[in-house]
């Protein structure tokens, strides 16, 4: 007995009933009129979508004028192609929602999650022209975009921007809203109420221009190691406090050191062990004080070329020299030093 098109038999002689309606050899006449109308209400039930098809093949074209509805798409091969789930997610070689799975995911919130193993998840392309090739917008107003330049990448928001050119190893500033062109002393790096940390280089920092005469290349803070020495041999000392800073050629430094050696010297006193060796041609390079038990002496100090080692001489005496008689046992030399370094 068949109730519905899905009940009917695809060999013509074994569809004998049609709803409890006889439709066999020898049936009355009035079974064809009764037989005819069920078929067609048959028919008009899987016109309106009431039954249900078992399958559909069809090797024309289909149009579709109301709504198309399926529980799922595939391309009758052995995977599914596309799936929209109940949460009206578009899936790509995925059935369900997972970032971690690879596929493509147009989600029903407006965002894109694409994944792929071992490979690059998102490729754009802009042909013909430099420009934007990703932009971001904030509502409706634009606050940023990624794009090419000279087939370098720029990125940035309004005219502040950064360029990476391969060509010259170098990070430039940029303008955004001029397809990535150079922007020229326009832009800061860090501000008042934004700093970095720590800047790491191994190069040059130039200042104020871009010749050689602006490059800052070398900072350097330390302490170092006076001795006192009297022309060919170190003296006893003790209680040694040194420091120094080097910036660029020039070298700032302060000492105190106290004589710890109780032997009679008449040699001039002198400050040894520099933490760098002097530029070529003697100058007078800073001042120092001997603590003397009877009477303190006021000290220039002056360097030769290419030397580790200072010379005192005393301030308003013509080419007179403080002995270490001078400087007692226990008494200290205080002093400070600027000098051009080799």
């Amino acid at each position: 007995m068949a109730n519905n098109i899905t009940e009917y038999n695809a060999t013509a002689g074994s569809n004998t009933t049609i709803d409890s309606i006889s439709i066999d050899e020898g049936m009355a006449a009035s079974n064809v009129n009764n037989a005819i109308r069920s078929l067609m209400s048959h028919l008009k039930n899987v016109d309106t979508g009431s039954q249900a098809l078992t399958a559909l093949s069809v090797t024309g074209n289909v149009s579709v004028g109301g709504t198309f509805t399926s529980r799922g798409i595939d391309d009758n091969a052995d995977a599914t192609a596309i799936t929209i789930d109940s949460s009206e997610n578009v899936l790509v070689k995925k059935t369900a929602t997972n970032y971690q799975t690879v596929g493509v995911e147009a989600k029903s919130t407006g965002q894109l999650w694409a994944t792929a193993d071992g490979n690059n998840p998102i490729l754009a392309v802009r042909k013909s022209s430099d420009g934007k090739i990703q932009t971001f917008y904030k509502d409706t107003t634009e606050v940023g975009n990624i794009g090419a330049v000279d087939g370098d990448l720029y990125l940035g928001t309004g005219s502040k921007g950064i360029r990476f050119i391969d060509a010259n190893s170098a990070i430039i500033p940029a303008d955004p809203s001029a397809s990535g062109a150079t922007n020229t002393n326009a832009i800061d790096l860090g501000a008042s109420f934004g700093r970095y940390k720590d800047l790491y280089l191994s190069g040059n920092v130039y200042l104020g221009g871009t010749g050689s005469a602006n490059a800052f290349d070398d900072y350097e803070e330390g302490a170092w190691t006076p001795t006192l020495f009297n022309g060919s041999s170190a003296l006893g000392s003790a209680d040694i406090n040194a420091t120094y800073t080097k910036i660029g050629r020039m070298v700032y430094l302060e000492f105190r050191i106290q004589r710890d050696d109780t032997s009679s010297d008449t040699n001039t006193i002198q400050i040894g062990g520099l933490p760098f060796s002097s530029r070529a041609g003697f100058r007078v390079a800073g001042q120092a004080w001997i603590d003397n038990s009877s009477s303190d002496i006021r000290c220039f100090i002056y360097l030769g070329s290419s030397t580790t080692t200072a010379t005192l001489i005393k301030a308003g005496d013509t080419d007179s020299f403080p002995s270490f008689n001078e400087l007692q046992h226990a008494r200290y030399v205080l002093g400070q030093i600027i000098y051009n370094t080799a």
